[in-house]
């Protein structure tokens, strides 16, 4: 498994463990999605090894009889989309993630000037934008202080 949180710079400042729990507060928002994506890659994995077997059975009626070694070869290549199928899943999870983890960032950022709101001090639910000054209240933009990586809260 590899830290996909360590594509973005903007989440470089902070530790592996405050962005796993961002990763997680943005994965917690997209439920639906992930079901979805988890679906699939079921289905994709399920429909690479279906069609491997089925070319296989295919393949092997179609040049019947062979010998036991070379059904024992057709049979081994079932390996071949199933390791495939899984490649295609991570891939799949990680271009996801990416996406949730990208949507996440842009969420925190102000309204007014898009400068990252992450890692700053939330006081009464809102931040302060230190490059405009825009008070950007958490509620309204449906964040929390775990999603903004925020250093206090008050």
């Amino acid at each position: 498994m590899t830290k996909v949180h360590r594509a973005f710079p903007e989440l470089d400042a902070f530790s592996d463990e405050q962005c796993r729990g961002f990763v997680r507060l943005a994965v917690r928002e997209h439920t639906a999605s992930m079901i979805g994506i988890g679906l699939l890659a079921v289905a994709l994995v399920v429909g690479i090894i279906a069609g491997g077997f089925v070319g296989i059975v295919l393949l092997g009626r179609a040049v019947l009889p062979l010998p036991r070694y070379e059904m024992e070869m057709f049979g081994s290549a079932l390996v071949a989309p199933t390791v495939v199928a899984g490649l295609l899943g991570f891939k799949v999870r990680d271009v996801w993630l990416r996406r949730l983890i990208h949507r996440a960032i842009e969420s925190g950022r102000c309204p007014a000037c898009s400068y990252s709101l992450l890692g700053l001090e939330v006081v009464e639910g809102r931040v302060l934008c230190p490059e405009c000054g825009t008070r950007t209240t958490l509620a309204e933009r449906r964040l929390t202080p775990g999603m903004l990586i925020a250093t206090g809260v008050k």
